[in-house]
């Protein structure tokens, strides 16, 4: 009968210890995630640069299991979308996303750029190494990559080789900026988005596209949390605590975002926008003004011109022949021709004094020299 019983209570405690293990499995398997993954596409992923054309390309992602995502040389994105670029250079685009318990996952995708001078390019980014909320002072994975560099330098860390990854531990908001460099001293630079903690003071700018040409375009997005104020650099001033601007930046430049809090505190985060390509400057207008008159000074030689340039003699015995032709044209008219030629009257009879007295008071005598040989007979008869 005892041996019964404690049986039945052996069962029992097996049973009660069986459920609270299944119990506990279930909750952790539960409380895991899967970790995030993505895929990352550009279009075209071969393009030409000449120099001065530049040639769109837009890299399009999605992602799953995940709860944020970030893209290297923009910042925080959506976790599906796509961006259109204007790259100069061989270009990697790295997204990474994350979960809630701090988990992430990268892809990435490259464009390749042919007929460029050899000018470098880069990437970098920041992955935590723990699950959970994020932390500060906790380590995290810095990853970072080049092309066309020989030279490398990141902030915070100083000279660096063109590609790799290193273990960090980022402060608030702590960005890590890299500058790669070629032989011929050309130069790029890339950055890590702001690095918060959620539920704190944070910002985020991003920049579309992060690469323009000179007089070219781009659109700021930025965003903010627990602020109550933001302000634009550039230039730009005081602007709402989430929203776009289109900004026509001259040359590459920092746009770093400040926001504020009740509390006092304050939070800055920038994006990267660089200017590449050859500027075409047309230079000054000025008026128009007519053609100079030419000198109206010519040789003696020339005076007065004929139109032709016989030199000295020539031109010298041109006019003695002309002078010539003169004198004889001036004795041909005074001497000869007077001698040759009559400009007489047809001779009349003379009136006598009674045919000139004659003549009625009305009548109107037509000199002879105007009236026809007919009259002139007329009269004579």
């Amino acid at each position: 009968m005892n041996t019964h019983a404690s049986d039945r209570v052996r069962i029992i405690a097996i049973s009660v210890l069986a459920s609270i293990a299944i119990f506990a499995l279930s909750i952790s398997f539960a409380s895991a995630q899967v970790a995030p993954t993505c895929t990352i596409s550009a279009n075209p992923s071969n393009i030409a640069y000449s120099g001065t054309s530049y040639t769109p390309v837009v890299v399009s992602w999605n992602s799953t299991n995940a709860s944020s995502a970030n893209l290297t040389n923009v910042g925080s994105v959506a976790l599906s979308g796509s961006q259109t670029f204007y790259p100069s250079s061989t270009n990697t685009y790295v997204l990474t996303v994350y979960n809630t318990e701090g988990q992430s996952g990268q892809c990435q995708t490259t464009v390749t750029v042919t007929g460029t001078s050899g000018a470098p390019s880069c990437w970098i980014t920041l992955a935590p190494q723990y699950s959970g909320q994020y932390q500060y002072n906790q380590p995290a994975t810095l990853s970072w990559d080049s092309t066309n560099a020989n030279s490398a330098n990141i902030s915070s860390i100083g000279s660096a080789a063109t590609s790799g990854s290193q273990t960090v531990y980022p402060t608030q908001n702590q960005i890590y900026t890299m500058t790669v460099y070629n032989s011929q001293g050309q130069s790029a630079t890339c950055q890590t988005s702001s690095y918060y903690q959620p539920g704190n003071l944070y910002c985020t700018v991003t920049a579309n596209p992060q690469t323009v040409p000179p007089g070219g375009t781009t659109n700021l997005t930025w965003t903010s949390s627990g602020a109550t104020s933001a302000w634009l650099s550039d230039g730009i001033g005081s602007v709402s605590l989430s929203g776009s601007r289109t900004v026509y930046p001259q040359s590459s430049r920092n746009y770093t975002l400040t926001v504020n809090d009740n509390q006092g505190r304050t939070q800055t985060c920038s994006a990267y926008v660089s200017v590449t390509g050859t500027s075409y400057y047309p230079g000054p207008t000025y008026p128009t003004y007519p053609p100079p008159v030419p000198s109206t000074n010519v040789s003696l030689d020339q005076i007065p011109y004929t139109g032709f340039d016989f030199g000295t003699v020539g031109n010298t015995l041109y006019w003695f022949a002309i002078a010539l032709f003169a004198l004889g044209a001036g004795y041909m008219v005074v001497y000869y021709f007077p001698s040759r030629l009559s400009f007489r009257a047809p001779s009349r009879a003379p009136m006598t004094s009674s045919e000139v007295f004659a003549k009625t008071e009305n009548s109107v005598e037509v000199p002879a020299i105007f009236r026809s040989e007919s009259q002139n007979s007329d009269n004579r008869n």
